[in-house]
């Protein structure tokens, strides 16, 4: 079946959510079944991070591309409960010989509606208002930004922009207290009050200066990179930031082993890739077929890190047929951090 378009304007219209709620609403699945292509499984799924283990390379490859379509196409035989994260609960039921219908589990009310395209399908992320087609490299560039700012200092770069937000404050704080214009306050020009026998500057003028040199030291710190992207992206860039340190103290040890420039080729660079997205797919969970090619076990170790940390920003979905990874996922969910499905 054909993908589905990347923008329906008349389904966005008909979302049983209204625009602002879409815009902020999280996705967490629940339980994806699949029984199609040979393939018949089912998952109940972790909060934070899912581990399925199936019985070979090729399977898993396809267990992965399915497991994703259940959310990004209408393939007949996925089925895909998820919860928004105002509680509401909801399920897509594609049957075969039968209509595919998406339902409210708490009601059982057809909300199917809100969810067709044009062409009378099932198209989940449209509904939404997300974008489910992206490639490894989005044009907005978002990975880009994600990767240079964790190659700053991070205790540097989020004070200033805590730096920023505490002068943003204090210069709308004075703007209620005067009723001056936030705009136009905010590119005020300095300017001086006669008291008594001293010059002093005024109030908004001092708040918009603040705010001036607070953005321009945020600037000299993040370089183009606005405060609302950083802000954002902030748990990838954290979690990039320990990542890069791990790896270098890794690569003083071992050598060429792990590559620290996070952007080039290799595991880590793929990941990078495949999880760290613009802000609009963090809104969604992650399939990651892991490892995407036979990588060297301290590689393999460090980069599945990267994937169980990403587990608390964004829930991830991880298919893999690698032993490792399956008693690695199983030490995890001891400590509830993730849990296992073994499809062997």
């Amino acid at each position: 079946m054909a993908a589905g378009p990347q923008t329906t304007p008349d389904l966005l219209a008909a979302s049983p959510l209204p625009r602002t709620q879409r815009a902020a609403t999280t996705l967490r699945f629940r339980r994806v079944v699949v029984d199609r292509d040979g393939l018949s499984a089912a998952a109940d799924l972790h909060r934070r991070c899912t581990i399925v283990v199936a019985p070979n390379g090729p399977a898993a490859d396809l267990l992965a591309t399915l497991v994703g379509r259940a959310f990004t196409a209408d393939d007949t035989g996925l089925h895909l409960e998820w919860e928004e994260d105002g509680g509401r609960e909801l399920v897509a039921f594609r049957p075969r010989g039968g209509a595919h219908v998406v339902l409210d589990v708490a009601t059982g009310e057809d909300l199917s509606d809100g969810f067709r395209g044009p062409d009378g399908g099932l198209w989940l992320p449209d509904a939404y208002g997300i974008r489910p087609h992206r490639s490894p490299a989005p044009a907005d560039g978002s990975p880009d930004v994600a990767i240079r700012l964790a190659s700053v200092d991070q205790g540097v770069l989020w004070a200033a922009a805590q730096r920023v937000r505490a002068a943003e404050a204090h210069l709308d704080a004075v703007c209620a207290r005067t009723g001056a214009d936030r705009e136009e306050a905010a590119n005020a020009a300095p300017v001086r009050a006669r008291r008594g026998r001293r010059n002093r500057t005024s109030p908004l003028a001092t708040a918009a200066a603040e705010l001036r040199q607070a953005t321009a030291a945020w600037h000299d710190t993040a370089g183009t990179a606005t405060i609302e992207e950083a802000e954002a992206l902030r748990p990838w860039v954290e979690m990039l930031a320990s990542l890069r340190g791990a790896a270098s103290a890794m690569a003083a040890i071992s050598a060429g082993q792990v590559d620290v420039d996070l952007r080039g080729p290799g595991a880590l660079g793929e990941l990078v890739g495949a999880i760290v997205t613009d802000p609009d797919a963090v809104r969604v969970p992650a399939v990651v077929r892991f490892p995407p090619f036979p990588l060297e076990e301290s590689v393999s170790q460090l980069a599945l890190d990267l994937i169980l940390e990403a587990g608390a920003a964004r829930q991830i979905i991880v298919v893999t047929d690698d032993p490792q990874v399956a008693a690695r996922g199983r030490l995890e969910a001891h400590g509830q951090l993730a849990s296992v499905v073994d499809l062997t």
